[in-house]
C-alpha cells in the first residue's frame, strides 16, 4: 500500500494572488498618508500665527501698541519644526500688524497671513491646491 504524501504551503498562484492585493493597497494608503502629513504640518504652521497673534495681543493691552522699538513686540515666533518661517510686520505706528507664515522644505509654496483684526489669509498655494482667487476669510490646509 502506498501513502502519497501531500506538502503544505502556498502555491505560486496564491502567493502572486497577495502580493496583487498589497501593492493595490500599498499604491492607495502611500499618497493618503503623504497628504495626511502634509494637513498635518500646514496646521502646525497656522498654530505657530495663532499662538503669536494671541502673545501679540497680551502684549498690546498692557502697552498699547504692538511694537517695541520699530519692531513687533513678540520677537521669538518660529515653528519648532521648522516648516514655516514667520514674520511680523507692524504699521500705524505699532496700533498694526500682519504675520505671515511662509512655507520652506516640504511646506514651500504655502503662505498664510493674519492681521491684528483677525483676518485669516491664504495668500499663496502651489499650484494644484486650489481653483480660483483665494479666499480673504480663511486656511486652505486641503486640496480643493
Amino acid at each position: 500500500m502506498t501513502r502519497t504524501r501531500r506538502h503544505a504551503g502556498f502555491t505560486l498562484i496564491e502567493l502572486l494572488l497577495v502580493m496583487t492585493i498589497i501593492g493595490i493597497l500599498a499604491a492607495i494608503a502611500i499618497p493618503a498618508w503623504g497628504s495626511y502629513t502634509q494637513r498635518a504640518r500646514l496646521a502646525a504652521g497656522i498654530a505657530v500665527l495663532k499662538e503669536t497673534k494671541l502673545r501679540l495681543e497680551q502684549f498690546y493691552a498692557g502697552n498699547r501698541s504692538y511694537a517695541s522699538g520699530g519692531a513687533c513686540a513678540v520677537a521669538d515666533f518660529y515653528d519648532a519644526e521648522g516648516h514655516f518661517n514667520i514674520t511680523c510686520t507692524p504699521a500705524a505706528a505699532g496700533q498694526q500688524f500682519t504675520l505671515t507664515a511662509t512655507g520652506v522644505g516640504s511646506s514651500a509654496g504655502f503662505v498664510y497671513t493674519i492681521d491684528d483684526a483677525g483676518v485669516e489669509a491664504t495668500a499663496a498655494l502651489p499650484s494644484g491646491w486650489y481653483s480660483g482667487a483665494l479666499p480673504v476669510n480663511r486656511f486652505i490646509v486641503r486640496k480643493e
